[in-house]
């Protein structure tokens, strides 16, 4: 039996590879497992790292995730890296 899953994921808007490596992971394993994926996404802006778009994305984390609950997602990921 398929079990269905929805991911939400909140990415900044400056991320261009989330989108497709995620679904790109699960795609692999829907090929050994009985278990299929649908992908939500919200974005966050944030077009440089600085510490008022830091402060500024994470303020708006909270409306991303309130999108995201609107589709019934399983899990919810937030994606965001910084440079060092």
């Amino acid at each position: 039996m398929n079990r269905n899953y929805r991911i939400g994921q909140i990415v900044p808007s400056s991320n261009t590879t989330m989108e497709t490596e995620i679904p790109a992971m699960l795609r692999a394993r829907e090929a050994v497992e009985p278990e299929r994926f649908t992908f939500h996404s919200s974005r966050m802006r944030m077009k440089n790292v600085t510490k008022e778009e830091l402060q500024a994305m994470d303020a708006d984390s909270d409306r991303c995730a309130l999108e995201l609950s609107d589709a019934h997602v399983d899990v919810l990921v937030m994606r965001a890296s910084l440079r060092s």
